[in-house]
């Protein structure tokens, strides 16, 4: 029989070589990754179905072949706010993840495989040791790493010297005694974005082509290269050449907007559902008044899709926060099912409904916000109980309505709606 210090060592010792294999695991492409990378990009990525396409296609083909001849170099671009840096975060959760879904730390522990280079801009002091830190850091990285995915931010902006290293060290690996023919190479940037947008207003969204998109953009970078006349013509040409896609990131539009907005409401709604055992429920006209928020030039957010979460935070945060449990008003608290109460997000014209701030005050205030209403309350406001016929009298149900300009609280007894 083992002893408590021997159960404790074993235990600790399978504890260490789960965390180890785990670490090799996420070094190396699944070689099944491609079956859920598609769904599982397109499920978090809004409006970006022209790039996704042709980066699912780019990587799964790559990651297919047994020995490629060299790296996938991958030119993406679009303006802030837009997927960019999502869509290769979640990349790397699919590639080096069976479930993605879960994955917490990515880069990081969860994605070994996966490096990004946030930006070669350094102060003249110090570039040249900087930029030899740099290159060593990607040349550790492929040493190190089986299935490597490099991403480097803002390479638009790069300069003579870290562009020259970049093209010696893709053209030239070996010289480093490293093998890049596996890595996946992402290069952002911001660059074309202007261009883009002229793409959008003149042909819209549905009718650009992979091809017009990337001759824009490959034409764009060359012009931006050879400005900076930083190497002869034909070296500009072979680093532009070395590039296999050029990826558009379109800009956003409303719809967009409204869609990710969706998806903000329905986190709150799940952390209302998991923390007080209450479901939310909104209409489209919550949506348009969140989305109203949001800062536009034209038909084009500023910010991209950045504004939209604390939009949400702004206007839900505090509701779901100080909404009550649900389980405390029940006999049986530990089955949330059987004791949910329903937050109803639905607009409701201002001065029309009484804002109650807490159940304690349900009792006195019932009768007096029913009568105010009267009939004047518009058709469209509905009061939802989700709880089962033996719910307490008790209970209140919070709706969360738009009242002088802003989402707010009002509590509804059930005797009131069985009234109603």
């Amino acid at each position: 029989m083992l002893s408590w210090s021997s159960a404790i060592a074993s235990g600790f010792i399978c504890l260490i070589l789960t965390y180890v294999w785990n670490g090799l695991d996420t070094q190396k492409f699944l070689p099944d990754s491609c079956e859920h990378v598609e769904s599982f990009l397109f499920q978090h990525v809004v409006g970006q179905e022209l790039a996704l396409q042709q980066l699912v296609d780019a990587v799964c083909t790559h990651i297919h072949k047994s020995h490629p001849s060299k790296p996938l170099i991958l030119s993406i671009h679009g303006p802030p706010g837009v997927g960019k840096t999502y869509s290769h975060t979640l990349l790397a959760k699919a590639l080096y993840n069976r479930h993605p879904e879960q994955v917490l730390y990515c880069p990081g522990m969860d994605c070994r495989g996966a490096k990004v280079i946030y930006g070669l801009d350094f102060v003249q002091e110090l570039k040249e040791s900087q930029l030899g830190a740099v290159r060593d850091a990607i040349v550790e990285h492929a040493r190190s790493v089986q299935d490597p995915l490099i991403v480097i931010e803002e390479y638009d902006k790069l300069d003579c010297a870290s562009r020259g290293m970049l093209r010696q060290l893709f053209q030239n690996p070996e010289i480093a005694n490293a093998s890049l023919n596996r890595a996946i190479i992402l290069l952002e940037s911001n660059l074309g974005f202007s261009e883009l947008e002229q793409m959008v207003l003149r042909v819209g969204k549905d009718k650009i082509t992979p091809e017009s998109a990337e001759h824009t953009l490959r034409d764009l970078v060359f012009a931006s290269w050879r400005r900076s006349a930083c190497e002869e013509y034909t070296d500009t040409l072979k680093l532009v050449s070395m590039i296999d896609f050029f990826l558009p990131f379109l800009p956003l539009q409303r719809e967009q907007v409204e869609t990710l907005m969706v998806k903000s409401i329905q986190g709150w709604a799940n952390i209302l559902w998991k923390e007080k055992s209450t479901q939310m429920e909104w209409d489209m006209d919550v949506v348009a008044f969140l989305a109203d928020k949001v800062d536009f030039d034209g038909p084009f957010p500023l910010e991209g899709g950045k504004q939209v979460a604390n939009i949400a935070i702004r206007y839900l945060a505090r509701l779901v926060r100080t909404c009550p449990d649900a389980r405390a008003s029940h006999n049986n608290p530990s089955n949330p099912s059987e004791s949910d109460m329903t937050a109803s997000l639905i607009p409701v014209e201002d001065g029309l409904d009484r804002c109650l701030p807490s159940p304690a005050s349900l009792a006195s205030q019932l009768v007096q916000s029913k009568d105010d209403e009267g009939d004047k309350a518009p058709q469209w406001s509905l009061f939802v109980m989700c709880g089962p016929g033996g719910v307490q009298e008790s209970l209140p149900v919070m709706k969360l309505v738009l009242l002088n300009g802003g989402l707010n609280i009002r509590w509804r007894h059930k005797k009131a709606l069985a009234e109603k």
